[in-house]
């Protein structure tokens, strides 16, 4: 699961790191260089997805297939089924971190929710702590993340060999949020 966490916040971290850094920059985040007019916000979130995506398909192919297999860690998953798994959890991931990122005026606040945040993160996720035992609020918390899906998701197929099918849930999971948070992006960035 730490290694689920480890691809969720770089980018949250690295997606919090460009948008800072614009703000401070005085740059409206969504309009392109050198333009006066402002680009459909659609268009340009569909865009920034697409390159944080292509980008980071690549590392967590790495973190999360290629690791593993170097530290002699369970890996019951096929690969196929790991990518397959990443889609939803890295749409989810970068949608997320761009909503939260618009409310961050500095750059280094990035760096600073990402250390408050990591453990918390792992913690209410469930898998190092058990759900039963979780006050509710923080099990409603977790479920608003896309890295507890990402985590229990990822468990289940790497150490307990369960095929996607068996993931549906935290799968369909992961897409119901990436959905609320690209659509939540378009009404934040829109307004």
């Amino acid at each position: 699961p730490i290694l689920v966490l480890i691809v969720h916040q770089t980018l949250f971290f690295g997606i919090n790191m460009l948008q800072g850094t614009a703000r401070e920059e005085n740059k409206e985040v969504f309009i392109l260089p050198g333009r006066k007019r402002r680009y459909s916000v659609f268009r340009l979130l569909l865009g920034r997805g697409a390159a944080y995506f292509v980008l980071y398909m690549a590392i967590g192919a790495f973190g999360m297939i290629l690791v593993p297999r170097w530290f002699d860690l369970p890996c019951m998953a096929a690969v196929g089924d790991i990518l397959r798994f990443m889609v939803p959890f890295l749409l989810a991931t970068i949608y997320f971190s761009i909503f939260f990122a618009s409310f961050k005026k500095e750059r280094e606040t990035g760096m600073v929710t990402m250390l408050f945040s990591s453990l918390i993160f792992f913690f209410v996720s469930g898998v190092s702590w058990p759900l039963e035992s979780m006050n509710p609020v923080w099990k409603w918390l977790g479920g608003w993340l896309p890295s507890t899906w990402g985590m229990h998701g990822y468990v289940h197929m790497q150490s307990m060999g369960a095929s996607l099918t068996a993931t549906s849930h935290e799968y369909y999971m992961l897409g119901l949020l990436a959905a609320f948070y690209f659509l939540a992006c378009l009404v934040l960035f829109a307004v």
